[in-house]
């Protein structure tokens, strides 16, 4: 699967400044000063012989929406996995902002660095209620005594009922999350990142087994 285009030479990526970062990257240190969150350039991955990405350049501005469209093996997922750190390229560079190299890094510390990513099928707590799915996947102290007696922050409690109007749940919320339909599954997993304020958004056929009404 290749780009239709690659970043401009005038984009100096700062090597220096990613090993600085190294394992110690904290939310919202992103540097987009030339207003590029994402930067692949000449990525290749192969599986046993099979080049699953051959030389794959691409740049996603902050604020930007991409589709990607391909037949099914043409590397979408595979450019996903580089991304969020699941698969290492053989070869290539991947950046998030001007900084952060994604190759350097694990899939949490991608995650906390502000990427999120929906897979194909839905993952979600199905015997929990809509709310307390929204409430775990919030990035808040997970300790076992702040999670035993902590109670949620206005703010907190703000974030998710918005987040609970923009996918349509808000009222389902007190319903189990596994008796949701399928595409209200989709919908809430989707929430589940949101409410994690990610800078970038991974999303893998969102609307896979959705009706018309739920897209």
């Amino acid at each position: 699967m290749n780009a239709p285009s690659k970043m401009t030479s005038q984009l100096d990526f700062d090597d220096s400044a990613s090993e600085q970062l190294g394992h110690r990257i904290e939310p919202g240190v992103l540097d987009l000063s030339h207003k590029v969150i994402l930067y692949l350039e000449d990525i290749s991955v192969s599986f046993d012989g099979f080049k699953a990405l051959n030389n794959l350049s691409l740049t996603i501005d902050a604020g930007e929406l991409r589709c990607i469209i391909g037949p099914n093996g043409a590397g979408k997922t595979t450019m996903m996995d580089v991304i969020t750190g699941k698969t290492r390229p053989n070869s290539g560079s991947a950046f998030f902002g001007q900084s952060i190299d994604l190759t350097r890094l694990s899939e949490p510390e991608i995650a906390h660095a502000g990427i999120g990513r929906k897979f194909q099928k839905p993952t979600i707590f199905e015997q929990h209620s809509v709310f307390a799915n929204l409430e775990l996947a919030m990035k808040t102290d997970k300790r076992v005594r702040r999670s035993l007696f902590a109670w949620l922050r206005d703010d907190e409690r703000d974030l998710i009922a918005d987040t609970l109007r923009q996918i349509r749940l808000d009222g389902q919320a007190d319903r189990p999350a596994g008796l949701l339909s399928h595409g209200q599954k989709q919908w809430l997993e989707i929430g589940m990142l949101l409410v994690q304020e990610p800078r970038l958004l991974l999303l893998d056929e969102p609307v896979a087994g959705m009706t018309d009404d739920e897209t």
